[in-house]
């Protein structure tokens, strides 16, 4: 699933996405600009994304389109100061973006990214900026997901 750094064509790789999160997410118009803008764009805990990284795993280049499009859809415009600007909105649609990229890697069989996701959803409930209100959220994702892995365990 994952490509080499140096094999990545950013505009294909951001293509195929596009048609994946059409299929599973909905219609969203958004640039690859804008994704490269967001991926850049400074947070409060000083994470840095690598581009190469996301353009080089679809589902999670499928989960910054999600994230983005949520973004838009409430009335912001992605700009590099977007996530120092607006945290609750972003920790809004990033819990969105990975609530729908679990459900495309479940559709997927992808079961080892589902693991290795958890445990970033458990890492989340630890974030002293994680918005109360989603807290729950992100707990309740958390169980969902440890009795899906359970079944799946069982197959």
């Amino acid at each position: 699933m994952v490509k080499e750094a140096n094999e990545i064509d950013l505009k294909s790789e951001f293509k195929k996405a596009l048609k994946l999160s059409k299929k599973y997410y909905g219609n969203c118009r958004i640039g690859l600009k804008e994704i490269v803008t967001y991926l850049k764009a400074p947070t409060y805990t000083g994470d840095k994304t690598n581009i190469n990284d996301v353009f080089s795993n679809p589902l999670l280049l499928f989960h910054e389109i999600v994230e983005i499009c949520e973004l838009k859809k409430m009335g912001y415009k992605i700009t590099k100061d977007i996530i120092l600007q607006h945290p609750v909105e972003c920790y809004k649609a990033h819990f969105i973006a990975i609530e729908k990229e679990l459900e495309l890697a479940l559709d997927k069989g992808e079961i080892d990214w589902i693991k290795k996701r958890m445990e970033d959803v458990e890492s989340y409930l630890s974030d002293p900026n994680l918005p109360h209100f989603l807290r729950k959220e992100f707990q309740r994702l958390l169980e969902k997901y440890r009795v899906t892995l359970e079944k799946e365990s069982r197959k």
